[in-house]
């Protein structure tokens, strides 16, 4: 029993013009390297936003938590750059928040973040307990970890909406066959066709010889 691909081209009676997907101009290697890359930035710009915030925030908003008496410190610039933000990268690498499976796609994204940095703020912790001349203000610490959180999920979502942009202009899309072709395969593709942010690019039907003869 032999089997055919049937592509959206020559298919369907003209139930699916007008919905067809474009496609990209560029291959999908360089759509997913320059999105990573994107994100890296957005990582770093914004934990550095965060960090900086946070101690504008402890020295000069005079919140009753603080001990305002204390003369509270953060860690120089040079450690924050060079030393925390590489940190950063590598333990959100190693929650795969750069791996295309992890991205785009529900909340699994926003939570590797939450965790990611929730051990970086960690470490730093450590590091205060085992060098007490490093001791950052701790105010510090907890402001970092909430406004880092906040400002890299509020980053990544935006760039997630850009790239359910560029999705209807046919980037980020895998392209895929829809085994059968009765009328439930046609629905299934129209749906999908229509669906500009699903990330499917519907190229046609796999059937068989039995189902093309009823």
């Amino acid at each position: 029993m032999g089997s055919s691909i049937h592509y959206l081209d020559n298919q369907s009676g003209g139930r699916l013009e007008g919905v067809r997907q474009p496609i990209a101009s560029a291959s999908p290697w360089v759509q997913w390297t320059l999105y990573r890359l994107s994100l890296i930035i957005n990582d770093v710009v914004l934990t550095l936003g965060a960090f900086m915030f946070a101690a504008w925030v402890r020295f000069n908003v005079p919140l009753s938590v603080f001990n305002l008496e204390a003369r509270p410190t953060i860690p120089q610039l040079p450690i924050i750059i060079f030393g925390f933000v590489p940190l950063w990268l590598a333990i959100y690498a190693s929650y795969g928040l750069y791996q295309k499976k992890s991205l785009l796609g529900g909340t699994q994204e926003y939570a590797g973040v939450f965790q990611a940095t929730s051990i970086g703020i960690l470490v730093i912790v450590v590091v205060d307990f085992m060098q007490p001349l490093f001791a950052p203000a701790r105010g510090w610490v907890l402001l970092a970890w909430i406004f880092t959180i906040c400002f890299v999920v509020i980053g990544r979502f935006l760039l997630r909406r850009a790239v359910y942009h560029l999705r209807r202009r046919g980037y980020f899309l895998s392209p895929a066959l829809i085994i059968g072709k009765n009328a439930e395969a046609l629905s299934l593709a129209e749906q999908l066709l229509l669906w500009r942010t699903s990330g499917l690019a519907v190229r046609g039907f796999i059937t068989t010889g039995l189902e093309e003869g009823g």
